[in-house]
């Protein structure tokens, strides 16, 4: 008779494998939760009875958790849900339920990222404070061509708003009426906000239009500004 594995001992020996190859032994919880709340951004810091419980095979991670682990460690997230047996009454079912959701969303967003990378249109992803959290390649390319610090400075990390705001030349006008729109948005005064401006580079003289929305999922809710290419830009055009 086969015996399967609860999620709980899958889960803790992916884990100790994993921090074993990294620091030629198993840590300890101390050692453990340190280096995992030092990584714990958007998520709960955990506590060393968790970390200890996490090692010892007594608890599963949460799956905002378990996204940390990947990242950090990058530990297989199927290895937390193999093997195991449908008939399984323990009471860890919602946290591999969780694991599994996790999972299949992880899967989900690799294909959206994949195939936001291969549309022309320059797309962000900002939280609700205006930081950008994700470029596509469109995006991240115009940035770069069009800065001299590798298009640091439109891209992660960077706060699209007070780009915005801080613009003191002739496109004023165009991004305090965006950086307003996008304000809109997040407060849910708008469900949608679109603009139409004119660019001017060494390389090209053209109208954009932006479109500015929002989306949720289990993580959050997000904004999205997307720039299109509208048309040809006149000199007479202003």
């Amino acid at each position: 008779m086969q015996h399967h594995k609860k999620p709980v001992d899958n889960f803790s020996s992916a884990l100790t494998d994993t921090l074993r190859n990294r620091y030629g032994k198993v840590p300890s919880a101390a050692f453990f939760m340190n280096e995992f709340n030092i990584r714990a951004y958007g998520t709960k810091f955990i506590s060393r009875e968790t970390a200890r419980k996490w090692l010892k095979g007594l608890a599963l991670p949460k799956a905002s958790a378990l996204q940390i682990l990947v990242d950090w460690l990058n530990i297989n997230p199927v290895s937390v849900f193999a093997m195991t047996d449908p008939k399984d009454s323990e009471s860890t079912h919602t946290d591999q339920d969780n694991v599994r959701a996790w999972h299949e969303r992880r899967s989900s967003d690799q294909l959206a990222l994949e195939a936001l990378e291969s549309v022309a249109p320059r797309i962000a992803v900002l939280d609700l404070q205006g930081k950008i959290i994700l470029v596509n390649q469109a995006w991240r390319n115009m940035a770069f061509a069009n800065s001299n610090d590798g298009g640091k400075h439109l891209c992660e990390g960077v706060n699209y708003l007070t780009l915005c705001d801080e613009i003191t030349t002739f496109d004023k006008v165009f991004s305090q009426s965006m950086a307003k729109g996008i304000r809109e948005v997040i407060a849910n005064v708008k469900t949608h906000y679109s603009l139409k401006y004119p660019c001017y580079t060494p390389k090209e003289r053209r109208w954009y239009t932006v479109q500015v929305t929002s989306y949720s999922n289990a993580d959050g809710r997000y904004v999205i500004v997307y720039h299109e290419t509208f048309g040809e830009l006149e000199d007479n055009s202003l």
